[in-house]
């Protein structure tokens, strides 16, 4: 395999991130770094409160502009456009003459100036676009360009989505079904290394929620399924994310009297102790995910799962077999499940030994590698001329 100078350019790369996809971003650079690339990160300038004063790995640079702020994306006076389009197209530039890439990567491109990918495009440089959230769909909706020009799928080599659903959601956009001989399904998947099977204590009654904190993950019809249930048992929300959803959350809670039995933790360090410490996981999407990893982090630690399977999470959950499978919205569904869990010692042993087989199958290590293969396949053609 050769060895490449890559270009990985998104939005958010941890510690400051709210998700999953950033997550995926930088555990592909730490492997491709393992194998001997040379990785340069580009991220936007966008900084996390909860990640102040964390160390970056090396060579992060978080220069480029966003579209993006407070949870939105404002509309902005036409001269603040042009400053954010050749604001992001001096960074770009500078990236490429500083550490003269050899291929470059679009990862979470959701919000940023689209007209980079072009702009790689006319250097010569191979592309190879990983995409994890819908953001070739909402991205131009949201895109702001002036003088750039429009996404073209067709400028990158190759795509690697992260399920068939959004697979499919893709090549349904126009333009982008000429692509579709180069668009492939790459599973993201846990670290078992970090997401460990540890022995299930005696039912306790104590629920989890773990994910980015927005109306989309279904939290409030967790809280309602918790008013379902018996006063012992309680919630924990695991995550950042919008703050004036939590304070809906928080009142919410309250309204039912809940309030101190639903705990919103915000992000903790120790991910895997905070499932460890739940007897199950509520997954209560109500969207078209394209993928979710904590239906797989609750089966790797072996805490069964009770949630909707919407988008890619179709393509992982199974009812009975490694989850307990409702309507997305249901709340009295979410408490069912949890009730059946709690007075069936065997179900929630079956759908653990389900849930250790499905994790197995969904690994870092076996999502890396293939994104490794396909970046070198990319990287093995000749560079282009500008378009």
């Amino acid at each position: 395999m050769a060895v490449l100078r890559l270009l990985t350019v998104g939005s958010m790369y941890p510690p400051h991130h709210q998700g999953g996809y950033e997550v995926v971003w930088r555990a592909f650079v730490r492997a491709a770094r393992a194998a001997g690339h040379e990785v340069v990160v580009l991220a936007s300038d966008h900084r996390e409160p909860a990640a102040a004063g964390l160390p970056d790995d090396p060579g992060v640079h978080r220069d480029l502009p966003w579209w993006w702020r407070d949870h939105a994306f404002p509309r902005r006076s036409l001269p603040a456009r042009l400053a954010i389009e050749r604001r992001a197209a001096r960074v770009f530039d500078a990236a490429v003459r500083e550490h003269r890439p050899e291929l470059v990567m679009w990862w979470a491109m959701g919000g940023m100036p689209l007209g980079l990918v072009a702009r790689g495009a006319r250097a010569g440089l191979p592309a190879v676009g990983v995409v994890h959230d819908a953001w070739p769909a909402y991205g131009p909706q949201v895109d702001q360009r002036v003088l750039s020009r429009p996404l073209d799928p067709g400028a990158v080599e190759a795509w690697s989505v992260n399920s068939a659903w959004l697979r499919d959601a893709l090549v349904a956009l126009p333009g982008w079904g000429a692509v579709a001989g180069r668009i492939r399904v790459d599973h993201p998947g846990i670290d078992p290394g970090r997401f460990a099977p540890v022995a299930a204590p005696a039912w306790r009654w104590r629920l989890l929620c773990v994910g980015r904190v927005e109306p989309r993950k279904g939290l409030a019809h967790a809280i309602d399924a918790l008013a379902e249930l018996p006063p012992e048992a309680t919630l924990d929300i695991v995550g950042g994310g919008d703050e004036a959803h939590a304070a809906q959350l928080r009142a919410q809670a309250d309204r039912l009297g809940l309030g101190e039995r639903v705990y919103l933790r915000g992000p903790v360090a120790d991910v895997p102790g905070a499932y460890a410490e739940a007897d199950a996981v509520l997954f209560p999407v109500t969207w078209d995910e394209p993928f979710g990893l904590v239906p797989l982090e609750a089966m790797a630690v072996g805490r069964p799962v009770v949630g909707s399977a919407t988008g890619g999470a179709r393509e992982v959950l199974r009812d009975g077999d490694n989850a307990l499978v409702v309507a997305p919205g249901d709340a009295a569904g979410l408490a069912q499940g949890v009730r059946r869990l709690a007075a069936d010692e065997a179900l929630r042993e079956r759908l653990r030994e389900g849930g250790a087989g499905t994790a197995a199958t969904f690994t870092e290590q076996r999502f890396t590698a293939a994104l490794l293969e396909l970046v070198s396949a990319a990287g093995a053609r000749r560079p282009r001329a500008g378009r």
